[in-house]
Order: C-alpha cells, then structure tokens, then sequence
C-alpha cells in the first residue's frame, strides 16, 4: 500500500509561512518538549513534514529566540561519515579515509578514541558495510567551539535517529552539529535538521550549511530548526556580466538578506562573543 507523500514544494512554502509566525510568537521555555524524544518519536516526524519544522522552530525560538548567526566556515567537500571543523582545520574522521578525501596533517584534535561507534571490530577496524550504525562520533568527545559535520544516507535514517537520541544526554555546550546527505533529496535533508534541533540540548548548535546543500534549500532549513546559517563567505561581488557586476547569493549581506526573509534576525558575530568577529 503506498502513501501519498507531501510535495516538496508544498511543505517548503508551509515551513516559510511557519517560521515567519514562529518568529513573531512570543515564545515561552514551557512549549519545548517536556522530555527528549525517543528514537521511534524522531523516526516518526519523518512522516510529517510541517510537524517536524514547526516543532523543531519552537525549540529553537525557545533557546535562541529569532537570531540565526551568520557563521563562516572553510569549503570543503562532505565528509563520507563525519569530520570535524576546529577552527579552520578539518579533520575526517571517516573509517579508510584516502587520497580522494585527504586528513588535513594534524588529526591529533582531541580525545577520540579508536572505537567509534557500535559496530566497529576489534582493535577499531571499521566493518565493511557500514549502512546499519555509521561511525558517527560521541558529542561528548569533542572541545567547546568544534563543528561535527555528518553524512547521512537515505538507509542511515533509523541509526541517526538511534544515535541522535543516544548522544544528546552527554553533548557538551558549545559545539555544533551540521547533518548532510551526499545524496539528492531536499525533504530528508531538512528532516535530518529537524531532527537534530528536538533531540539535542539547547547548548548546542544545529547548522546547516549553505555550500552543502544550496543556499535556497539553507534558507528553508531556518523553517525546520536550524540556528546557524554556515558555509564559505564571499565577496559582494563577482565578475562583471554583459558590463554589469553579479551580487553574490554567498555574501555577508546576501546571506543576512535571506535570514531576514524567512523573518528571522540575522547575527554576524557570535552570538555567545560578539566583540569575536
């Protein structure tokens, strides 16, 4: 028996029309879930697209009120299971990573240990099938101001939600969680958003970034949680067409413009220092 399932085009406009009301909503800590929700619960907002984004809008207006923050972050290509951004270094913490997703030289980043995740072999050898529980790391193993960046196939969907849940209890404040998908699909990439905003504590971030999934499927992400607009910033300007100068979709200002589309409030610094560019 098939089910009818929600155009794209459908849901992205409703999460637009959700976010601007979220956004003027005086929103109170009483409205974010009373508990965090179980793996079956996360694995349930699937079907539901403007479910997912108006409950994951909620939480994030409850911890972060309507300010996205505008944050730069290197280019670079998606990691085949995760990586970590410290500062401008990225390290790829993705088991045989090779010449074709180099490690950046210093990998000693911090107390990641061999094991990372269930079904790793002994000594850490990585199993080669690695659809069923992907090598995501511990949040807690990582230092206040790292970005864990996570690729998520369309059959990882039950171990992420499984993972999401199993985390968010020991997650530390202060570093961030940017969920991709190296595959198409615009819906499961802004439900894997959604997903991380209502499992994890407020003291971490969830971003979505630009370069990774298109700076139009970015802005609706801000409808389905997201706190942080992320990705590689450019100048104002590109090359002259036919005589005229092109506005870049990437820059500070254009960024910031699309933030205050979705009827959000866009930050250039952060939020937690803001004499820190």
């Amino acid at each position: 028996m098939t089910h009818a399932q929600p155009s794209l085009a459908a849901s992205l406009a409703a999460s637009l029309a959700a976010s601007l009301a979220a956004s003027r909503a005086d929103t109170k800590p009483a409205e974010r879930p009373a508990a965090a929700l179980s793996p079956a619960e996360l694995l349930a907002l699937f079907g539901d697209p403007a479910s997912a984004g108006r409950r994951a809008q909620l939480v994030r207006a409850a911890s972060f009120g309507s300010r996205i923050w505008i944050r730069p972050a290197p280019a670079h290509p998606a990691p085949r299971v995760a990586a970590v951004l410290r500062g401008e270094q990225l390290h790829d913490l993705s088991p045989g990573t090779g010449p074709s997703r180099p490690v950046a030289p210093d990998t000693s980043f911090g107390p990641v240990p061999p094991d990372m995740s269930e079904g790793t072999g002994p000594e850490g050898t990585v199993p080669p099938d690695m659809s069923v529980t992907p090598a995501w790391p511990a949040l807690a193993d990582l230092a206040a101001g790292d970005r864990l960046i996570v690729s998520v196939g369309h059959d990882q969907l039950a171990a992420y939600c499984a993972w999401l849940a199993r985390v968010a209890s020991d997650a530390p404040a202060g570093v961030s969680l940017t969920p991709c998908c190296p595959t198409a699909g615009g819906l499961f990439r802004l439900h894997l958003i959604a997903a991380a905003r209502l499992a994890l504590p407020a003291g971490v971030r969830v971003e979505v970034r630009h370069d990774l999934h298109g700076v139009r499927l970015a802005q609706v992400a801000l409808g389905f949680g997201a706190d942080t607009l992320a990705g590689p910033i450019d100048a104002g300007r590109h090359l002259p067409l036919a005589g005229v100068p092109r506005p870049s979709e990437t820059s500070e200002a254009a960024l910031c413009e699309l933030v205050r589309q979705a009827g959000l409030e866009p930050l250039t610094r952060d939020p937690a220092n803001p004499r820190t560019p």
